[in-house]
């Protein structure tokens, strides 16, 4: 990926995880192939936040994900999965 898509992606997100109290995300079944969850993921490790994942039934979380993460909750229905994005204010 092109430098220049990642780093306003990068500092945009840094700024937002270092402001806040815990890294909450909503872990789906495309998750692994999106860029920005995989640099925000990866900066809430490196910056030492708590992890917290909601996830849909159909998506498989990896090992190392669930040996980090603090809180692991599936979000049974596609409501629900709405709800939980709608609190964080993402889409889904």
């Amino acid at each position: 990926m092109n430098e220049t898509i990642i780093r306003p992606m990068r500092d945009d997100s840094c700024s937002k995880i270092k402001s806040s109290d815990v890294y909450a995300s909503i872990f789906t079944k495309n998750f692994m192939d999106n860029p920005r969850c995989l640099i925000e993921l990866g900066l809430a490790m490196i910056l030492d936040k708590p992890i917290c994942i909601i996830h849909c039934d159909d998506s498989k979380i990896p090992e190392n994900i669930k040996k980090v993460a603090k809180f692991i909750m599936p979000g049974r229905t596609e409501d629900e999965m709405k709800l939980a994005a709608k609190a964080l204010g993402a889409d889904f």
